[in-house]
């Protein structure tokens, strides 16, 4: 995104683009998946579930970290990956209010302009 554009957007919404791409590949879903399930995986362990290379991987957990999804501590020679939960919430609870924002509209606009059903009973017209 250019920078002269991130002027029209709030602090919340450029936040959540970033978020919501760092999401956007199936490889890191599957590793934000994998660290739902099993707490504290370093690379080599997530390769022993995701048959993809090992700089592939390294590489998809620091666009994830870089994004704020994933901390990391260091032990040893080992670089051990958790999940903020607090910043998955964030964007699930922002998609969710996204979502009902969007049904809310859906239901105003096709009540505020829908029109009535007519019902054929032979030559007599009835609404419903």
């Amino acid at each position: 995104m250019g920078s002269t554009k991130k002027e029209f957007y709030t602090e919340h919404q450029l936040e959540m683009a970033k978020l919501c791409k760092a999401l956007g590949h199936p490889a890191r879903i599957a590793i934000v998946e994998k660290l739902m399930e099993h707490d504290g995986l370093n690379c080599s362990d997530l390769r022993f579930f995701i048959p993809l290379a090992q700089s592939t991987i390294s590489r998809h957990l620091k666009e994830l970290h870089d994004a704020g999804i994933l901390s990391c501590a260091v032990i040893g020679n080992n670089s051990y990956y958790q999940i903020q939960e607090r910043v998955l919430k964030e964007v699930s609870e922002h998609i969710n209010m996204i979502r009902l924002g969007v049904q809310r509209e859906n239901y105003l606009y096709k009540n505020a302009y829908s029109k009535p059903r007519i019902h054929y009973q032979s030559t007599l017209f009835m609404r419903v």
